[in-house]
């Protein structure tokens, strides 16, 4: 209701599909695990994302809509982050999504959906 989904893994595999029809931020959180979250049935009718992920010795996949204006700011430390979707050229007034991601000894896949 108030726009915020947070989801959580440790020690296992999950995959998250978010619906939330007034998405204004997310906060992720993955260690010694996969996570997959996927995007593309959110709705931002206020034009602004912020997704903030935390990843330590695990892997995490995060699935935007191709629609969407990514900034990607992820830092890894001894980690990587694979950003599939970079030379996407999204509409001047699409939806500013801003991903805050730190990695920690594992790894970050953004992927353009």
């Amino acid at each position: 209701e108030n726009g915020v989904v947070s989801y959580s893994m440790r020690f296992g595999s999950s995959t998250k599909y978010v619906r939330c029809k007034n998405l204004r931020a997310a906060d992720l959180n993955n260690q010694f695990g996969e996570m997959s979250v996927f995007f593309d049935g959110a709705e931002v009718p206020s034009g602004k994302v912020n997704i903030d992920c935390h990843v330590s010795f695990g892997e995490m996949q995060i699935f935007i809509p191709k629609e969407w204006n990514v900034s990607n700011k992820v830092t890894a430390t001894l980690g990587d982050c694979d950003d599939r979707g970079l030379g996407v050229n999204p509409a001047p007034d699409a939806v500013e999504c801003i991903i805050d991601c730190s990695v920690s000894f594992g790894e970050s896949k953004i992927t353009r959906i």
